[in-house]
C-alpha cells in the first residue's frame, strides 16, 4: 500500500533519455535543500547514475552491514539511500516499493524531502512502476531536438498512466538559440512536430505541465574537469564566449556591413540574417556558408521561392560576406574563435606541450581584435564591454602560464589519498563546504582573493599600456578604475577554477545557473509544503 503522507514529500527526477543532466539535477536539488536546513535524502535508482562518483564516495562498493546498505551520509542533512552496492537485485523497483511501504513512517520522521533519481527513459518499467510513490515529478531535458522528442514521448507515457499528473519541466544547458523550427522553450511543440498526431499530448494534459527552471551551462557542471581543475582551459572557454559577444554586439554597429544591406534587403530578412550570424559567425569563412544561410532562411520562412533563386538577394549576401570577412573586428574575431577552441582542446590532452608559435598567433589575434574595438568608441555597449571582459581573460591567461600562479589558485583545492597512496581531488569535502557554508574555508578563499588581486591588476595594467587598450578598462561613474567590477570578475574566475567539474552549482552568488537552480528548487519546495 502506498504511504500517502510520504508521497507528498517525494520528488521524482526523470528524463526521456540519458545525458541531459538528470542525476546532476537531483544532486544539486539535494545540496540546495540541505543548505536550506531541510533534511533530504536521494534514492539512487538509475543503474547508469553517477551519484556516488559525483559526491566522491571513496569506495561505495565496500559498504557493509545493514545500515551501510540503506544510507550513506553525503553531507550534513543530506543522505544517499540505497547506494549501488545495495541494488544488485533483479527487481530493484519491488525492493524500493517494499522499503518505502515498510519504512514510510520512519522516513517521515527523518526527512522533509526525498528525491528519487529514476532510470532514464519511459521504456524502463522500473521507472513507470514507481509513479504511484512519487508526489511530484520533474522531467529533465536540454535544448536539443532529440532530447525534446524523448521528453515528449516520456510525457505521453505518463499521460496514459496518470492523466491528472502535474509535471515540472527542467531545462538544463538552456540557451535561446534556435535552429530552424526548433524552439528551445517549447518541448511539446517540438515533440508534436516529430510525432504522429495520435501520439500527441492532449490540451488538458498540457495545462498540467509547468516550466520549473531554465539552467544555463556552467563550468561547475562540466564533469570532464572532475579530476583536476584546468585554469587555462577554463579561461580559454570564457574568452571564446567574450569573442562571440563582441561579434554579436558588432552586428548592431553603424560600421557593420549588415547595416548597409538595409537599402537592398527587406527588414525581416535582415533580422533573420542577424540572428543566424550571431549563432554561426564562422559561416562567413566556410565555402558553403552562403548556401547554409540561404537554406536556414528558406526553412524559417517556408518561402515559395528559395533565396538561391533570387539573384539580387544572392548578390547582396555575397557582398555582405565579403565585407564581413574584410573587416578587422569580424576577421580577427573568427580567427580568435578557432584558435581559442584549439588552445582549450590542447589543455585537455595528456602530456600535451603547447606550441609557442600557436600561442603567439593566438595572442596576436586577440590583441588585434581588442585594439579594433578599443579605437571605435561608438561601438555598442555589448561589443565594448565584452572586449573589456576579453582583456581581463587575456591577462588571466598570461598569468596562468606561470606555474606559481596556477599553484596559488589551486592551493585551495583539497586532496585525499587513495588506498595505494595516490593523491586525488577531494570533491566530497568541497561539497560539504558548500552545504555547511564553512567559515574557515571562506576566510581562506578571501585571503586567496586578496593575494591574487594585485597580480591580476598589474597584469591588466601591463597589457593595456603595452597595446593601447585603455578604452577597454572598466571604470566607475567618476572615471576611476572600477575596482569592485574587477574583484567580482576575479572572484568568479577563481570559483570557476576551484569548482569546475564538481557537478554542483547551487549556493554561489552572481551565477546564472545557481540562481536558476534556486528558483526551480523553491517552486518544488512550495509544492511539497502545499501538499
Amino acid at each position: 500500500m502506498v504511504h500517502q503522507a510520504l508521497r507528498t514529500r517525494t520528488i521524482g527526477i526523470a528524463s526521456g533519455k540519458g545525458g541531459v543532466g538528470k542525476t546532476t539535477t537531483a544532486a544539486n536539488l539535494g545540496v540546495y535543500f540541505s543548505r536550506r536546513g531541510i533534511p533530504t535524502a536521494i534514492l539512487d535508482l538509475d543503474p547508469l547514475s553517477d551519484l556516488g562518483t559525483l559526491f566522491d564516495l571513496e569506495d561505495p562498493e565496500s559498504a557493509s552491514g545493514p545500515a551501510a546498505e540503506i544510507r550513506t551520509r553525503l553531507a550534513p542533512r543530506l543522505d544517499l539511500l540505497f547506494p549501488k552496492a545495495a541494488l544488485n537485485v533483479s527487481d530493484k523497483s519491488r525492493t524500493v516499493r517494499r522499503f518505502l511501504e515498510a519504512k514510510g513512517d520512519k522516513l517521515m520522521q527523518v526527512y522533509r524531502v526525498i528525491l528519487i533519481d529514476l532510470p532514464a527513459g519511459g521504456g524502463d518499467e522500473e521507472n513507470l512502476s514507481l509513479l504511484p510513490y512519487i508526489g511530484h515529478l520533474v522531467v529533465v531535458t536540454n535544448p536539443e531536438p532529440t532530447a525534446h522528442v524523448s521528453a515528449g514521448s516520456y510525457l505521453q507515457m505518463i499521460m496514459e498512466r496518470e492523466p491528472d499528473r502535474e509535471v515540472f519541466l527542467w531545462h538544463n544547458k538552456f540557451s535561446l538559440e534556435r535552429a530552424g523550427e526548433f524552439n528551445p522553450r517549447d518541448v511539446v511543440g517540438n515533440y508534436h512536430r516529430n510525432t504522429p498526431r495520435e501520439a500527441w499530448l492532449t490540451d488538458r494534459f498540457r495545462q498540467q505541465l509547468h516550466d520549473a527552471a531554465f539552467v544555463p551551462a556552467d563550468p561547475s557542471l562540466n564533469l570532464l574537469h572532475a579530476e583536476n581543475p584546468n585554469p587555462l582551459g577554463i579561461v580559454y572557454h570564457s574568452a571564446r564566449q567574450s569573442v562571440l559577444h563582441i561579434l554579436d554586439g558588432w552586428l548592431d554597429a553603424e560600421a557593420c556591413p549588415l547595416r548597409r544591406t538595409e537599402q537592398t534587403l527587406p527588414k525581416p530578412l535582415i533580422r533573420l540574417i542577424h540572428g543566424y550570424l550571431s549563432r554561426r559567425p564562422d559561416c562567413v569563412e566556410q565555402p558553403d556558408g552562403l548556401q547554409q544561410l540561404s537554406e536556414y532562411i528558406d526553412g524559417i520562412t517556408a518561402a515559395r521561392h528559395s533565396l538561391a533563386e533570387q539573384p539580387q538577394i544572392q548578390a547582396a549576401l555575397q557582398q555582405l560576406f565579403h565585407d564581413l570577412h574584410s573587416h578587422p573586428v569580424w576577421n580577427n574575431g573568427i580567427r580568435a574563435l578557432q584558435l581559442l577552441s584549439e588552445a582549450a582542446d590542447e589543455t585537455e590532452r595528456l602530456f600535451s606541450h603547447s606550441d609557442g608559435r600557436t600561442r603567439k598567433l593566438l595572442d596576436n589575434t586577440i590583441i588585434k581584435l581588442m585594439y579594433a574595438v578599443a579605437i571605435q568608441p561608438e561601438l555598442p555597449r555589448l561589443c565594448r564591454n565584452s572586449a573589456g571582459m576579453l582583456l581581463f581573460q587575456f591577462a588571466a591567461a598570461k598569468l596562468f602560464n606561470v606555474e606559481k600562479v596556477r599553484n596559488l589558485i589551486l592551493s585551495l583545492v583539497p586532496h585525499r589519498s587513495q588506498a595505494h597512496g595516490r593523491q586525488i581531488r577531494n570533491r566530497r569535502l568541497q561539497i560539504q563546504r558548500i552545504v555547511e557554508q564553512d567559515e574557515p574555508y571562506r576566510k581562506k578563499y578571501l585571503k586567496l582573493l586578496r593575494t591574487s588581486y594585485p597580480l591580476f591588476t598589474r597584469q591588466i595594467d601591463t597589457v593595456h599600456k603595452t597595446f593601447e587598450l585603455g578604452p577597454l578598462l572598466f571604470r566607475d561613474e567618476d572615471g576611476h578604475i572600477h575596482r569592485k567590477a574587477y574583484v567580482t570578475l576575479l572572484s568568479q574566475l577563481i570559483h570557476d577554477i576551484l569548482y569546475s567539474g564538481m557537478g554542483i552549482v547551487v549556493g554561489f552568488s552572481y551565477r546564472a545557473a545557481s540562481d536558476a537552480f534556486a528558483a526551480g528548487a523553491e517552486i518544488l519546495l512550495e509544492r511539497t509544503t502545499r501538499t
